[in-house]
């Protein structure tokens, strides 16, 4: 999709199509459309749904890059180091069962390039 990156998203108790599609700035029905599914369709807690993302301006570079969490590291570290915030990084690495992060563990994130750190 142009302009656009993939987020898989796993759904949580509460949650619709309408608070989803608020939180990635996208309409009801293209979050419905992309995982061939209908607006009217109820959710599943733990179903995953595929968000294509609005990159943040149009100067926007985003990379998809591979960490690996170093010992020390928490997911606020993280996010801090790379200008994301947790719950994004919860939301791009959908696998992320654990309350924990471990060393050596690889935790995908999306970084736009053009910001400085």
């Amino acid at each position: 999709m142009n302009g656009r990156y993939k987020v898989e998203y796993l759904v949580k108790a509460g949650d619709s199509f309408w608070t989803i599609a608020r939180k990635y700035n996208v309409g009801v029905n293209e979050l419905a459309r992309w995982n061939n599914l209908s607006p009217r369709d109820t959710l599943q807690v733990n179903q995953k749904l595929v968000v294509w993302k609005k990159q943040g301006s149009q100067n926007a570079v985003v990379r998809k890059v591979h960490y690996k969490v170093r010992s020390g590291d928490s997911l606020a570290k993280i996010a801090s180091k790379f200008n994301v915030n947790v719950n994004q990084i919860r939301d791009w690495n959908s696998d992320m069962s654990d309350k924990y992060i471990h060393p050596g563990q690889q935790v995908t994130l999306f970084v736009n390039v053009t910001r400085s750190f």
